[in-house]
């Protein structure tokens, strides 16, 4: 989704968990934890959308206070970007889910 729409869904919380596919053909299948700062220049495959990031720092530029004061991601990392549609999970990002799910529960918890 564009980074406005994503905005709109963590308006509110202190905390928001994300957790979505990012290109990188050398760490395919790697789940990585990164950072709101990581995003600066990561831009929307769609060109008529703002990033995630360009979103919420325009939305602070506007006085929105509403921000999460903690935006984690965690992008597992594919070869490439598919633009065929299907139902089912590349199998890059199915093997990948297991780690994906245990990264969050980690975060929640508090845990390193």
């Amino acid at each position: 989704t564009g980074g406005f729409n994503l905005l709109d869904i963590i308006i509110g919380y202190d905390k928001a968990i994300i957790i979505d596919a990012m290109v990188s053909p050398n760490h395919a299948g790697e789940v990585k934890r990164i950072s709101l700062e990581e995003l600066s220049t990561v831009h929307s495959w769609n060109p008529h959308a703002v990033s995630f990031y360009e979103a919420i720092q325009l939305a602070e530029k506007l006085g929105e206070n509403n921000i999460p004061r903690e935006i984690i991601i965690f992008a597992i990392m594919i070869p490439s970007i598919q633009i065929e549609f299907k139902e089912e999970l590349s199998s890059i990002v199915k093997a990948a889910i297991p780690k994906a799910i245990n990264e969050t529960l980690m975060e929640i918890r508090g845990e390193e």
